[in-house]
């Protein structure tokens, strides 16, 4: 049997970490921040406490993590959508179906984003990753809403009244996603949260 290699020490690292990451996410949205312990996300992704201290230094350590790396994620959807070719109505829809996308895949994600706002246990890391990723998601999605209404595919507005009402509704569905079973509920499509928009 051969050693592992370095790549092989990495990947084995990597994974663990995803591992306790999506446990500290889906604990906190249980908890909430200052109710959760480091033992219950320990508990949560199966390892010791001690294992986990050798990834996060603490429990608001991975609370930025959680809270900044889905921001990041939203915020390359967005720029991404921006940059790529084609007409701002369709790429509008393609970033729409993404969006939703995320909010069936990752559930936990609104309520760990959701208590940055609301907690005042939140690190101030974190908060500042809301106002960063939180005004660069925005001015893009305004932005992108701006090159639609020039097209004649977005309705008239002010841009940024059309875009709090469509980020109002990414979130409506987020939160509507965990009020009962998917199966049972039926919840709004990207071309159902667009119609708000189309010109």
């Amino acid at each position: 049997m051969s050693p592992r290699t370095a790549e092989a020490y990495r990947q084995i690292k990597d994974t663990r970490r995803e591992g306790i990451l999506a446990a500290a996410r889906r604990v906190f949205a249980r908890n909430g921040l200052s109710a959760t312990r480091i033992g219950d996300i320990a508990a949560e992704a199966h390892i010791s406490q001690g294992l986990l201290y050798h990834y996060f230094p603490n429990k608001e350590a991975l609370f930025t993590a959680i809270v900044e790396g889905a921001l990041r994620g939203t915020a390359a959807l967005t720029s991404g959508a921006l940059l790529r070719t084609g007409s701002a109505g369709r790429r509008l829809q393609e970033l729409c179906q993404e969006l939703v996308g995320r909010v069936l895949e990752y559930p936990e994600y609104p309520l760990v984003i959701l208590q940055a706002f609301i907690s005042e246990a939140v690190p101030e890391e974190a908060r500042a990753a809301v106002d960063d990723y939180g005004q660069r998601t925005f001015q893009d999605i305004v932005a992108l809403i701006e090159e639609g209404q020039a097209e004649g595919q977005v309705v008239a507005g002010e841009p940024a009244e059309l875009a709090l009402a469509f980020t109002a509704c990414i979130q409506g569905v987020a939160l509507t996603r965990l009020q009962g079973d998917p199966r049972e509920v039926s919840l709004p499509s990207a071309d159902t949260i667009l119609r708000l928009l189309r010109a």
